[in-house]
C-alpha cells in the first residue's frame, strides 16, 4: 500500500482528476439513489401492497363518500375498504387547520404511530387526534389531551396525538376525526366533490380482471347520471398501492412525477460513467509507470492473481476515500439537487441522504462494484505481461494500443448526446413558456373560490373594484378552460372519443379582460353569444349535434353566434392533441351561477394586488387567509399556473442543465489528464519528427488532429443515439411539443470540438515545443 501511496503522490494531477471526478459524481449519485430507494420503500411499504388498490377516475384518484361501502357490497373479492375525506378545512379560532375524516379501517391501509392515545379515539363522540406538530402549538397553553377545540362543527376533544401519518403517501393533516358526519352525503356525489379517496384490498386469489370489470360497472352505475363521459367504462381504472405516488393521479398527497425515478436513474448512470471512464482510462495509462514495480513483484514470486488482488485492494481503498469525500460534498450537492428539481406545485420532491439498512447496503454495493470495475481493468492489463516484456519494452509498445481511444470516443459521444438533448429541451421549453396566447393574459389573476362557496362572487367583484390595484374583474364558469391552463375534453361517440375540445364560459368583463384576437364580429353592438375558433367552426360543420349537446351539458343559454376569434392555446400542452377546437360563450354574469371563479385584471405590482385580493376574499367569505400566495381553491396569475403545469418538463430541463455542466466538466478533466499523459509519452516521437523536418506548428496540428478525429467519430456515432432518444421523448406526455432543428446537431458538434480543443491544446503545445536534443538525451 505504501508503494501505491507514493505512486499517487508522484502523479498529483492524475490523482486529483480521479478523486475530484469520482467524489463529485458520488455526491450526486448517493442522494439520488437514496431518493429512488425511499420511493421504492414507500411504494412497497405495506406488506399486502399487491392486493391494495385506489379508485381512479379521469386520471385523478378521487371518489365519493360511501362508494367504498358500495364496492364491498357489490364485489365479493373485496375484504377491506376505506373512504377517507382528506384535507378539509377546519377553522379553529383564527387558525385554519387541515383535517382528515377517517374510519378505523383507514389504519390498515396507512398505519399510523400514536404518541399518545390510539386509534380508538374514533369511538369517542366528537373526539379528534392532533398531529405532533399541532400538539406543540396547543401545548403552549397547557396539557393537550382533553383540550376542548371549538371548530366549525362544534366542540371537539383532543383524545390522541399521532405521528408518521400516511405512510409517506398522504400529506399530514393537523387533525384526524371520524367521518361519521360525512355519511349523510349520498353515494352518487360527483367524484372529488368532497375530496374523497377510496381504497380497498382484495383476497390473494382474486382475479383482478374480474374485479376491474365489476368496479367499472359499479362506477358507471354510481356516477353515470352526471354525464355521458361518466358512462364510459374505460375512464375508470384502479391504481395499485405501490403506484399511488408515482402514477401521477394522486391529488391528495405526495406526488413524485412518474418519470422522475427513471430520469434520476439515467442521470445517476451518466454522472457515474464519465468519472469511471476517467478513472479507468488514467489507471490503464498509468500502468506503464508501475510496470517495473509489477515486474519486480512477479520476480519475487507474485502470481497474476496476486497482482489483480493488489490492484483491486488499492482500488477499494481509493474508492472508499472518494465515497467518504463525496458524502461530505453532499452538504452542497443535496441543496443544489433540490433547488434544481423542486416541484412548483403539490408537496414537491425532496432529496436527502438517508441511512436506513437498505441504504447502507446500497452504499456498500456501490463501493464494491466501483472498486471492482476501476481496479480490474488495469489489473488485467498489467498482469498479462511478464518481467521480460517490461525489460524488452513490449509493455510500453502495447500501452499505445490500449482501449483509451475507445473510452475517449465513448465519453465524447455521451457529451454530444447530452448537449444535443439539452439544447432541444431548452428550446422547446422556452417555446412552451413563451407561447403566443393570441389573447392577453398578462397581469390576469384567476381566483377560484372554495367548492360549495355559494354566492358571493358578485359581492367579491364589487369589493375588488373599490381598490386602485384592481383594473377590472369578471366571472367565468367553474368548469371552463382558460387560455393556456386548461385541459381538453373528449366528445364521446359510441363509447369512443370522437375529438377533443375545450369551452370557456365568461361574462363580458372577463371576455374584455382576455382581449382575444377577434377575426370577425357579427354584431358590433353585441358580444354575448358564441365565439368560435377556426377548429371549432370545422367541428360544428362536421358534427352539427355537438353544439346542442355542449350547451345542454353546461347549462348555457346564450349560444347564438357572436363572432370568430383566432386559435388560442386552450390547454397547457397544445401539442398533446394538436390545436383543439375552442368554444367561448359570453353570457350575462347572472347566468353563470355555479360558484363562478373570477378573472381579475391587476396592476403590474403583483404583490400589492395579491394582498388586496386576499383581504377582499377574507372579508366577503369570512374566511381567514393565512397565506396570500395560496388561498381558496386556486389563487394565482394565469402565467404562474401555466408555468406550474409545465413543472415536469421544467424539472427535466433543470436536471439536464445540471448533468450537462457536470459531464462537460468531468469530460474536460478526463481529456486534460489523458492529453497530459500522451503528451509526455510522445515527447520522444515528436523530437524524432522535428529532427527530420517537423515544426512546432506541424506537430501541434498533427497531435490535435488525433483528438479532433476521435471527437468527430463520437459525433457521428452520437447522431443516431440522439435521434432515437428524441423519438422516445416524443412518446411522452409532451408528444408533438418537441421540435428538432438541424442546427442543434451542428451546434453540439461544434461544442464537442471546442471542449476537446480546450482540454488538449495547451498540453499538446507544450509537447510540440519540445527541444529535440533534450528529449533524445533522456532516452
Amino acid at each position: 500500500m505504501k508503494s501505491y501511496l507514493r505512486f499517487l503522490s508522484r502523479n498529483k494531477l492524475y490523482t486529483v482528476i480521479e478523486i475530484v471526478g469520482l467524489s463529485v459524481a458520488i455526491s450526486f449519485v448517493v442522494p439520488m439513489l437514496c431518493y429512488n430507494n425511499s420511493i421504492r420503500q414507500i411504494s412497497k411499504g405495506h406488506e399486502n401492497y399487491e392486493n391494495i388498490y385506489s379508485v381512479c377516475y379521469n386520471e385523478m384518484q378521487g371518489s365519493s363518500t360511501r362508494f367504498g361501502d358500495y364496492l364491498k357490497e357489490s364485489i365479493p373479492e373485496i375484504e377491506k375498504v376505506t373512504n377517507p375525506v382528506l384535507q378539509k378545512q377546519e377553522i379553529v379560532g383564527d387558525d385554519e387547520r387541515k383535517t382528515d375524516f377517517i374510519d378505523k379501517d383507514f389504519f390498515y391501509f396507512f398505519p399510523c404511530t400514536f404518541i399518545e392515545g390510539d386509534e380508538n379515539f374514533l369511538d369517542i363522540p366528537n373526539a379528534v387526534a392532533v398531529s405532533a406538530e399541532y400538539a406543540k402549538v396547543l401545548a403552549q397553553d397547557g396539557p393537550v389531551l382533553g383540550r376542548q377545540i371549538i371548530g366549525l362543527r362544534g366542540v371537539h376533544t383532543v383524545a390522541a396525538v399521532f405521528d408518521d401519518y400516511g405512510s409517506g403517501i398522504l400529506l399530514e393533516p393537523d387533525m384526524l376525526a371520524g367521518n361519521e358526519t360525512m355519511k349523510n352525503l349520498t353515494v352518487s356525489e360527483y367524484p372529488l366533490a368532497n375530496q374523497v379517496m377510496t381504497l380497498f384490498s382484495v383476497r390473494d386469489d382474486a382475479d383482478m380482471n374480474s374485479v376491474l370489470a365489476k368496479f367499472r360497472k359499479c362506477a358507471v352505475e354510481t356516477w353515470g347520471a352526471n354525464g355521458e363521459s361518466y358512462r364510459n367504462e374505460t375512464w375508470y381504472r384502479l391504481v395499485r398501492y405501490d403506484e399511488i405516488t408515482t402514477d401521477g393521479s394522486n391529488i391528495f398527497g405526495l406526488n413524485h412525477y412518474a418519470g422522475l425515478r427513471w430520469l434520476l436513474g439515467v442521470v445517476c448512470l451518466l454522472l457515474f460513467i464519465i468519472p469511471l471512464i476517467n478513472y479507468i482510462n488514467l489507471s490503464v495509462a498509468l500502468t506503464t509507470k508501475r510496470a517495473k514495480e509489477m515486474a519486480m513483484r512477479r520476480l519475487n514470486g507474485a502470481d497474476r492473481t496476486g497482482i489483480i488482488m493488489k490492484y483491486c485492494t488499492e482500488s477499494l481503498v481509493f474508492t472508499t476515500f472518494c465515497f467518504l469525500f463525496g458524502l461530505a460534498l453532499t452538504k452542497v450537492s443535496v441543496p443544489a439537487l433540490n433547488s434544481f428539481i423542486q416541484a412548483t406545485n403539490g408537496a414537491g420532491t425532496v432529496i436527502s441522504v438517508s441511512w436506513t439498512i437498505s441504504d447502507i447496503l446500497l452504499f456498500i454495493v456501490l463501493i464494491l462494484v466501483t472498486s471492482l470495475i476501476c481496479g480490474l481493468a488495469p489489473a488485467l492489463i498489467v498482469s498479462r505481461f511478464t518481467p521480460l516484456d517490461v525489460t524488452k519494452g513490449d509493455f510500453r509498445y502495447h500501452s499505445k494500443k490500449r482501449l483509451s481511444k475507445v473510452f475517449i470516443c465513448f465519453q465524447s459521444m455521451i457529451s454530444v448526446v447530452v448537449v444535443s438533448l439539452s439544447l432541444v429541451m431548452e428550446i422547446n421549453y422556452s417555446k412552451l413558456v413563451n407561447v403566443d396566447f393570441h389573447c392577453n393574459v398578462d397581469d390576469v389573476f384567476y381566483l377560484k373560490p372554495g367548492y360549495l362557496r355559494s354566492g358571493g362572487s358578485e359581492e367579491l367583484r364589487l369589493e375588488l373594484m373599490k381598490h386602485p390595484e384592481i383594473i377590472s374583474a369578471g366571472m367565468t364558469g367553474y368548469y371552463s378552460e382558460l387560455p393556456g391552463i386548461g385541459s381538453s375534453r373528449p366528445y364521446m361517440k359510441d363509447q369512443m372519443p370522437s375529438f377533443f375540445y375545450t369551452h370557456l364560459q365568461c361574462d363580458e368583463n372577463a371576455f374584455n379582460i382576455l382581449e382575444f384576437e377577434v377575426k370577425e364580429q357579427f354584431d358590433k353592438d353585441r358580444i354575448t353569444g358564441l365565439w368560435l375558433t377556426p377548429e371549432a367552426e370545422k367541428v360544428i360543420a362536421e358534427n352539427p349535434e355537438f353544439l346542442q349537446w355542449l350547451t345542454d351539458k353546461q347549462y348555457i343559454r346564450h349560444s347564438d353566434p357572436a363572432g370568430r376569434i383566432e386559435t388560442y392555446p386552450a390547454q397547457f400542452l397544445e401539442g398533446t392533441h394538436g390545436p383543439v377546437p375552442s368554444f367561448v360563450f359570453v353570457s350575462p354574469s347572472s347566468e353563470i351561477d355555479f360558484f363562478p371563479p373570477l378573472l381579475i385584471k391587476t396592476i403590474p405590482d403583483h404583490n400589492a394586488a395579491r394582498k388586496v385580493i386576499a383581504e377582499a376574499y377574507s372579508k366577503v367569505y369570512q374566511e381567514p387567509v393565512t397565506d396570500i400566495m395560496d388561498f381558496a381553491t386556486e389563487s394565482k396569475y394565469i402565467r404562474e399556473i401555466h408555468k406550474e403545469n409545465l413543472a415536469p418538463l421544467y424539472i427535466t430541463i433543470r436536471l439536464m442543465r445540471l448533468v450537462l455542466i457536470l459531464i462537460i466538466a468531468m469530460t474536460m478533466m478526463g481529456l486534460t489528464g489523458m492529453s497530459v499523459y500522451y503528451a509526455s509519452e510522445r515527447r520522444h516521437e515528436i523530437a524524432v519528427r522535428k529532427v527530420f523536418g517537423g515544426t512546432t506548428d506541424s506537430e501541434t496540428f498533427r497531435n490535435v488532429l488525433t483528438y479532433i478525429r476521435m471527437t468527430l467519430i463520437s459525433d457521428i456515432l452520437a447522431i443516431p443515439a440522439i435521434y432515437l432518444l428524441l423519438d422516445v421523448m416524443k412518446q411522452t406526455t409532451f408528444a408533438n411539443t418537441i421540435d428538432t432543428y438541424w442546427w442543434v446537431y451542428v451546434a453540439a458538434i461544434l461544442i464537442s470540438i471546442t471542449i476537446s480543443l480546450a482540454s488538449v491544446l495547451w498540453q499538446t503545445l507544450r509537447a510540440a515545443r519540445t527541444n529535440p536534443a533534450e528529449a533524445l538525451k533522456k532516452e
